[in-house]
């Protein structure tokens, strides 16, 4: 290797040697500007993080896990690539910034060689400069640096054209450009167009050189066999022919407005233009392709003229260089003002036919003419797609390996027209200009995303300490922003945050990683059946745009069943707001009281029942204690608290009724409030018995809201409970966790699942700090309660007990053989049924088996598609039904009637203030003569 490294070096000419050292110089200076974005994450790279690693964890190509399979990501080769370094142990975070780095370098070469080809026999640097633009380039190096696939796209489109120019001068070569090609294809949807582009010219170049039928041949089957191959196969896996963020991006949606400047698209291309100079500089690419000499020079005078006037003024209105009005235009211009955007884009249209025309008489015609031709389509996808929401313009960072090859090429046909005493200083100063505005960005306007992973993660971080703090063992969030979602809800994820429970499921308001949500708007009725009904989310985050955009705070199910929690901090005195959790989590309907554990503190305020589940439990650990509460009529806030005391020693702890979310001046009449908390035992409280204890102060007026009869049990209007709790060694009470982690698998094993449950549950709470031991005998007893499940549902006869038995083993273990033996052939006996009763129009009943055959089987991805059309037939709605007068009248008229009722309910609590007081949350209030109780800081 070393000798052929040494041969081909003396073989390069003095020239070719030069420009390699400065290739080599402008990688490394392409890597030192890739530093300065090495923590630049843009949230979207997640879905892609996230998919690899569930796939290389056995799960497939998820959501989460146990989901069904969802084409979430629109850039397959780059998520096998991160599979596959993540199968080498390679973190995704890292192997993205790696892959960026290599491939962006790596792409320098290849625009040089093309750039040679395009000035062919020219012994100047000009082939020098679209390297020299693409390192210093923001827009190319933050793309790279972001986690998405940008960089492989232009590492494989650079070599894929220089492959063809290769291949079309060299008979003998392997069709490299098809594999090149191939892999853009599925490096991203609009790949084929450009792999359509390469073999068009492949084909252009084997007909000159006369040998067209084994290469051209050749190169169709080394792309379409395995570009076929692998679609057929995707298709078997997910059921649908496009990915799902098209259904939830662009189907249903026109974007493409291309004879409308004020588009969104059009505005995306023209705000990249004036952010980077580049429309200053257009003519530039006139100038590259059609060259100055002869009377070229003046058609490429007369087309910059021209297209001043028409792409500077607006034809209306004074306008950015002419300040003309509409009184001042005669009438005859009329007709031309409504058709003023049709002249510009056919203005556009028709320079690059024309300069594509004119380049013909040049040599280095056909790689000129390929360049311009992928040029123009990536432009177009920039304005068919209508642009894009992230800063930096990122669908123009595809644009760059067309794009600055053909500036370099303007940059050296300008030149070319200049003495040559004058041309470094021609070549030097558009240089500046086209690199200064970069520099610029990169030093001030570009160091972050707009969502990043950080970001989000500060949500799926907050919104799990909530999952925490309310000791849920399962979650489903209802949100957007996925990347950061999928990756840190994971079950591993999860544990790091100290929380020993199966990855949270997720329902995508954007629907890009979410089918049904892809394939509808936001009807009301999907979305109360989808939503509310189906998923039932734990967690909600629906606050701004996306409130508007789905409508779901005009919900009755909404307003009713969700309590806003409060925002997380995020830099300086900012809070992020719109986080929701599910009310009936902790208000339930006020249970029959235990008399053992009443305690009626005044006329309305009652303790109805209290718990401690493992009264056992560790020195200088965790106690778990549940309460059920109820405030009757009471109307006003209070502080709840929970005492210790025994040993000489005692200790208080504040456990916030409603968790300070919803207060109990809130609370309806027949509501409770059951809480879970655990707290932290301090050090002085050492090993014995101790008396549990419970007390309650009025916020407003400060006042100890004691029991009105006097018993024993009172100790300054506080009520105990005699030796409801012993603390021990940590040793004892390992011991007592593996002696009720025993008999929960006992009752497992004999089939009686929930109290198997509640046996673990009481057996992890004796240990509750210790997170290892936990996580060790989690994976053990939720099989066991798996299996426990299964067995039920074998010994079921009713259908609807046997799935919901078998759903409820998946919740525990998804991954379990016996699970996956029983529910997957039911699954299919359903579906088909389910399809049967679709094809005879019996929705009602179609719906309910499609529904439960893809909660059984989330493997069966083309019966979601029947599933979401039996849907919308059992609703009565249409997927992705566009707006129409008559669809506008019904929409305003139940507008206007939930309106009505929402003032209905108004009043009826304006009547009656204790179903929705507006007293603001209150703060404990510090006695005069508190109890004689020492207080220590709340633990949990």
């Amino acid at each position: 290797m070393k000798q052929r490294l040494k041969s081909w070096w003396l073989q390069l000419g003095p020239l070719e040697r030069t420009h390699t050292r400065v290739l080599l110089l402008l990688m490394v200076v392409y890597l030192l500007h890739f530093v300065v974005f090495s923590a630049f994450f843009i949230e979207d790279a997640g879905i892609t993080f996230a998919y690899a690693r569930n796939f290389v964890e056995g799960e497939g190509f998820v959501t989460y896990a146990g989901g069904e399979r969802v084409e979430g990501y629109s850039n397959p080769l780059w998520t096998f690539l991160i599979a596959l370094l993540y199968l080498l142990k390679m973190p995704p975070f890292a192997a993205a910034k790696i892959m960026g780095g290599l491939f962006g370098a790596a792409t320098l070469p290849f625009v040089y060689g093309i750039t040679k080809a395009c000035r062919p026999n020219q012994k100047d640097h000009i082939a020098l400069l679209p390297p020299l633009f693409l390192a210093a380039s923001t827009t190319f190096v933050i793309w790279n640096a972001s986690g998405l696939e940008n960089s492989l796209f232009n590492l494989l489109l650079a070599a894929g054209l220089y492959r063809v120019l290769y291949e079309g001068s060299h008979e003998k070569s392997r069709p490299l450009s098809a594999l090149c090609f191939l892999g853009l294809a599925i490096t991203r949807p609009e790949g084929i167009v450009y792999a359509a582009i390469a073999g068009f010219f492949r084909l252009i170049l084997a007909i000159r050189a006369r040998n067209i039928v084994r290469p051209i041949a050749t190169w169709l089957a080394v792309f379409w066999l395995p570009f076929i191959a692998y679609h057929a196969l995707r298709y078997s896996y997910y059921g649908w022919p496009w990915p799902n963020t098209y259904y939830a991006k662009l189907d249903g949606e026109n974007r493409f407005k291309p004879f409308r400047f004020g588009s969104r698209g059009w505005l995306y291309a023209t705000n990249y233009l004036r952010a980077y100079w580049i429309a200053y500089l257009l003519p530039l690419y006139a100038i590259g392709l059609a060259t100055l000499k002869d009377r070229r020079r003046y058609f490429v005078l007369g087309l910059t003229l021209f297209g001043m006037v028409l792409l500077l003024w607006n034809g209306r209105g004074s306008g950015f260089v002419f300040p003309f009005e509409n009184q001042h235009l005669p009438a005859w211009f009329s007709p031309i003002q409504k058709h003023w955007d049709h002249g510009r884009v056919f203005f556009l249209l028709a320079s690059a036919v024309l300069l594509g025309v004119l380049t013909l008489f040049h040599a280095g015609a056909i790689p000129r003419i390929m360049v311009l031709v992928v040029g123009c389509a990536a432009v177009f996808f920039v304005i068919f797609s209508g642009g894009d929401w992230m800063k930096q313009w990122r669908w123009f960072s595809l644009v760059s390996v067309p794009n600055f090859i053909l500036l370099g090429l303007g940059v050296g046909a300008l030149a070319d027209a200049f003495p040559k005493k004058l041309q470094r200083w021609v070549c030097g100063a558009l240089a500046v200009l086209i690199i200064a505005p970069n520099t610029y960005q990169t030093a001030f306007s570009a160091p972050e995303p707009e969502t990043s992973v950080k970001d989000v993660r500060r949500r799926a971080v907050y919104m799990s300490r909530v999952q925490k703090r309310m000791h849920l063992d399962r979650a489903t969030l209802l949100d957007v922003d996925m990347g950061a979602h999928m990756w840190f809800t994971s079950h591993e994820e999860l544990q790091t945050l100290g929380i020993v429970a199966p990855s949270w499921k997720i329902v995508d308001m954007a629907g890009l990683v979410d089918v049904p949500m892809a394939r509808h708007l936001y009807q009301e009725a999907f979305v109360e059946e989808y939503v509310f009904k189906e998923r039932n989310p734990t967690f909600a985050h629906v606050h701004g745009g996306w409130a508007s955009k789905t409508k779901i705070p005009r919900l009755d199910l909404w307003e009713t069943d969700y309590v806003e929690i409060p925002g997380y901090p995020t830099g300086g005195k900012s809070f992020h707001v719109g986080n929701h959790v599910r009310k009936d989590l902790f208000m339930e309907s006020a249970p029959p009281p235990n008399d053992a554990h009443r305690v009626d503190f005044s006329d309305e305020v009652v303790l109805l029942d209290w718990k401690i589940p493992a009264p056992i439990v560790a020195e200088n650990g965790n106690l778990f204690v549940e309460f059920w509460l109820s405030a009757g009529l009471h109307g006003e806030n209070f502080r709840f608290y929970v005492l210790l005391k025994g040993n000489d020693q005692d200790h208080l702890v504040a456990l916030p009724p409603g968790y300070d979310w919803y207060t109990p001046a809130k609370w309806a009449q027949t509501e409770a409030f059951h809480g879970r908390f655990d707290f932290r035992l301090p050090a002085h409280l050492k090993a014995g018995r101790y008396d549990l204890g419970f007390l309650v102060i009025d916020s407003k007026t400060g006042q100890v809201l004691a029991p009105p009869s006097e018993s024993p049990q009172q100790v300054n209007g506080a009520v105990f409970f005699k030796d409801a709790l012993e603390i021990v060694d940590v040793e004892t009470a390992h011991a007592e966790a593996q002696a009720d982690f025993e008999q929960a698998l006992i009752l497992a094993d004999s089939g009686q699942c929930e109290q198997g449950w509640k046996q673990w549950k009481q057996a992890r709470y004796h240990v509750w700090r210790d997170l290892n031991w936990r996580a060790e005998k989690y994976d053990v007893i939720v099989s066991a309660l798996a299996q426990c499940h299964v067995n039920r549902a074998a010994t079921q006869s009713e259908e609807a007990e046997k799935i919901t038995s078998l759903l409820e083993a998946k919740a525990y273990d998804h991954r379990l053989g016996a699970f996956k033996q029983a529910a997957r052939p039911l699954a299919k006996d359903l579906a088909k049924r389910g399809e049967k009763a679709f094809h005879s129009e019996n929705w009602d009943l179609a719906y309910p088996l499609l529904r439960d055959a893809m909660a059984l089987d989330p493997r069966l991805s083309k019966v979601r598609k029947i599933t979401e059309l039996a849907r919308d037939k059992h609703l009565g709605i249409e997927a992705k039904e566009r707006d129409t007068a008559r669809k506008k009248k019904e929409r305003e008229a139940a507008r206007k009637k939930r309106k009505k009722d929402r003032v209905k309910r108004r009043k009826e609590k304006e009547e009656n203030p204790k179903l929705a007081p507006d007293n603001p949350l209150a703060l404990p209030i510090q006695l005069k003569n508190p109890p004689k109780i020492r207080k220590t800081p709340q633990g949990g």
